[in-house]
């Protein structure tokens, strides 16, 4: 086919639907997109690092930052400070000695996780200097003492960024609920109660309402209340570091899809520009005397709309979990995005090619062809001097609608689908008339 062959006799059976732009993509784009969810607001913090791996069971790399200035306890961890009576308390030396080591195995912060960082710091040495265990409290003094190794680099405002870690910071929390007095012992557990209430997770439901017992029960029972503190700050440490993950991974998500787009787009431009005399001399021929059937750029323009499609969507992308989104941003899920879409033009393609599916904007294939610039089209010189730079061709109305179509086939993955369905309708409502 092409505007150098002969017409055909027949374009195939008589069309069974009739499709217009509009008919066919009404509602399209709001299914492509992704459903917005809810933002993360700018006060929660955004660390590099990988959280724990289960509530309770205390951080294993750097996790998600601090709250606002002056909020209460962070970490989580199993049995914070809670050491077997007549342990030995761990030296201050040797507590600085492997905060300095996990430094060098986490990567650098940016600088706004690294204020955060040192704030919270700043939060936890005011709250350190209100515990004030006993003498004969062993436990407890090993935790102050821990406490105090690991803030040292905080009260230092010269210390390197090196001396600082999430991780450290969160077992500092952990050790400082240990030794909280009973004033703010109740506080905070009232706070992370309130923090709680509104889950949708059974366990945090119960946390809650086992604090609320703990606070309205008379005497203060501070050992399980203490227990129920430490379990409320795993809960929160562990959403935090599930957000900051999937940001991360969102982040990552869109940096691949905006390589793609633009690779998609190139695909797209270098299988027209083929055909129009700006890259290589047979474009000449097109629309001359030569054939072109257009699939291939079809095919390039459905690869574009996907990525194109994914691109937008990727800006309102939410995951339920960090599984979730790993599998999002992987490099097969978006190829296989792809896929879809250039495989979607090409159906529309064949659909347009046996002529079932006829309309006012549906393009003729027998009349794809490239029209010269007309001589007062271009810019000086009548138009001369910009055919010589870009060429002298230009798509006509039938190749610009198959290139709007095969666009919106991979930009929505379900308009082919839409489109078989109509199809089969038409088809058995000829059936029922014929019998």
């Amino acid at each position: 086919m092409g505007a150098g062959a002969g017409t055909k006799d027949s374009r195939g059976p008589a069309p069974l639907v009739r499709l217009t732009l509009r008919d066919t993509m009404r509602g399209e784009i709001g299914v492509a997109t992704s459903k917005p969810g809810p933002e993360t607001s700018e006060g929660e913090a955004a660390p590099s690092g990988a959280g724990p791996e289960a509530p309770g069971a205390g951080p294993e790399t750097p996790g998600a930052g601090p709250e606002t200035p002056g909020a209460g306890l962070q970490a989580s961890g199993d049995g914070a400070g809670r050491g077997a009576p007549g342990a030995a308390p761990p030296s201050p030396a040797a507590a600085v000695a492997a905060t300095a080591a996990a430094a060098r195995r986490r990567p650098r912060l940016d600088p706004s996780n690294l204020a955060m960082l040192r704030q919270l710091y700043v939060n936890l040495c005011v709250q350190h200097g209100m515990c004030a265990p006993g003498p004969d409290d062993a436990p407890g003094l090993a935790a102050h003492r821990e406490a105090e190794a690991i803030l040292a680099a905080g009260r230092d405002p010269d210390a390197p960024d090196e001396a600082l870690s999430w991780a450290a910071a969160y077992r500092a929390e952990q050790l400082i609920v240990r030794n909280l007095p009973t004033s703010e012992l109740r506080a905070e557990l009232a706070r992370r109660a309130a923090g709680q209430a509104g889950s949708d997770d059974p366990e945090r439901q119960a946390l809650a309402k086992a604090a609320e017992t703990l606070l309205g029960a008379a005497p203060f029972d501070e050992p399980e209340a203490r227990g129920v503190l430490l379990r409320l700050v795993s809960a929160r440490q562990w959403d935090k570091t599930e957000r900051t993950q999937i940001r991360e991974l969102a982040a990552l998500y869109r940096e691949r899809l905006n390589l793609v787009c633009v690779g998609a787009l190139g695909v797209f431009l270098l299988a027209l520009f083929l055909n129009i005399g700006v890259v290589m001399p047979m474009g000449w021929t097109y629309g001359v005397g030569g054939g072109y059937s257009g699939l291939v750029t079809a095919i390039a323009a459905g690869l574009f709309g996907a990525s194109f499609s994914a691109l937008v969507g990727s800006r309102k992308v939410t995951a339920v979990s960090i599984e979730a989104m790993k599998t999002m941003a992987s490099v097969s899920q978006i190829a296989a995005r792809l896929m879809v879409g250039g495989g979607g033009a090409a159906i529309v393609y064949f659909f347009f090619e046996t002529g079932l599916i006829q309309g006012v904007a549906i393009p003729d294939l027998d009349n794809l062809a490239f029209a010269r610039i007309g001589a007062g089209a271009g810019g000086e010189g009548g138009g001369e001097g910009h055919a010589r730079t870009f060429g002298e061709l230009i798509p006509n109305a039938d190749v610009s609608l198959l290139m709007i179509w095969s666009f919106l086939a991979g930009f929505s993955e379900s308009f082919v689908p839409r489109m078989l369905t109509q199809v089969e309708g038409a088809a058995a409502a000829g059936e029922r008339r014929a019998g």
